[in-house]
Parts: structure tokens; sequence; C-alpha cells
């Protein structure tokens, strides 16, 4: 049996897609939304959440940071990232409280060698940064470093970027790579696709 929507209803849907315009000018993905509403109009509800969808153009060269970059993704397609599988982990053993940063590099590598899993980019958090609504809320708990990208300034020191929350906003950092990981410290990792 079809529900026919009463005037109280329209009135509803009228002030959400009001709302749904001010957040595309806002920086809400467009081609997203396009791709939302179609589905919509011709009855598909199921599937992947609009809310979970990260798009990234790797087109677009890295710039929150001014080192150089001395390891990135090799590619120049635009990607999209469902963030529902996307964890963050840590490489922190049983009897340890931290571990050294180049370490616990080599552990994440390892581990996404065995695994499939992706170290996401300082690309995925510059897009995160345009589309905070998008970051999962448990994200507020620690940092989450962006390990995929590697950057070295003039000293030949190296970095990695991060996401913070601070008091409900969101910003970002870099760290010394050398220095010590602890338990609050946690690396974005894309669970590879089944």
């Amino acid at each position: 049996m079809t529900k026919v929507a009463d005037d109280a209803m329209l009135g509803k849907i009228a002030r959400q897609q009001n709302d749904l315009f001010r957040r595309v000018r806002e920086g809400l993905d467009p081609e997203l939304v396009s791709r939302g509403i179609q589905n919509l109009i011709e009855g598909r509800f199921d599937g992947i959440s609009a809310n979970t969808l990260l798009t990234v153009d790797y087109s677009v060269r890295p710039s929150l940071v001014k080192f150089d970059t001395v390891e990135h993704p090799d590619r120049k397609d635009v990607a999209t990232i469902d963030l529902s599988k996307v964890s963050r982990v840590l490489t922190l053993r049983e009897d340890e409280t931290f571990v050294g940063g180049e370490e616990n590099l080599r552990r994440l590598k390892k581990r996404a060698e065995e695994t499939g899993e992706t170290l996401l980019d300082v690309r995925v958090l510059e897009e995160l940064l345009k589309h905070p609504h998008l970051i999962p809320e448990e994200w507020k708990k620690g940092v989450t470093y962006f390990l995929g990208t590697i950057f070295r300034d003039s000293d030949g020191n190296r970095y990695v970027v991060c996401l913070v929350g601070d008091g409900g906003r969101w910003g970002w950092s870099h760290r010394w790579l050398e220095v010590s990981w602890s338990f609050d410290k946690f690396a974005a990792v894309l669970c590879k696709s089944a």
C-alpha cells in the first residue's frame, strides 16, 4: 500500500531539501548527492549510506605540509573511500607502552602486506578536513595518523600528518616520525574489500 504524503510531511521534505542545498554549497560532494537523489527517485533505498563515502582526487597534490614528500601513493585517479571500511589500528604489543615511530611504521607496512589493508594518506586527511561531518565520532578519542604519506624536512627528519579533535572542531598537525608512539596514537587504514 502506497503512503500519500500530507502537507506536514511535504513541508518537512522541503526544509530538508533546503538544508541539503546549503550543505552542498558548504562542501558536501555534489556528485554523491546527485547519485543519492537518483537512487531515491528510482526507489533504491539499500546500499551504502552517503554519509560513509569520501571522494579523493589524487590528481591534486598534497598541500597541508610544506616539506618534501618522500612516500605517497603513485596515482592520479579519483577514489571513493567507504569510511565504514576504515579502521584505526595500533601496533603496540601487550608488553609495550610505546613503540618507536619508524618501528611502528615498519609494523604497519608488514600488517598491510599480510592483510591487504591500505595505509591512508595525507590526501584523505585533506578531504576529511573539508568534510568534517564524515569523520567518525569515535575519532575524537586519541589522534589519527595518515602514514600512507611520509614527509622530510631540510634536515632529513621524517614526518607524518595526523587528525586531531579539539573541542568539537577538527584540525591537523604533523609529528616527527622518530618519537615514541603510545596507546592513543592510531593509524588510519582501509580494510581490504571482500
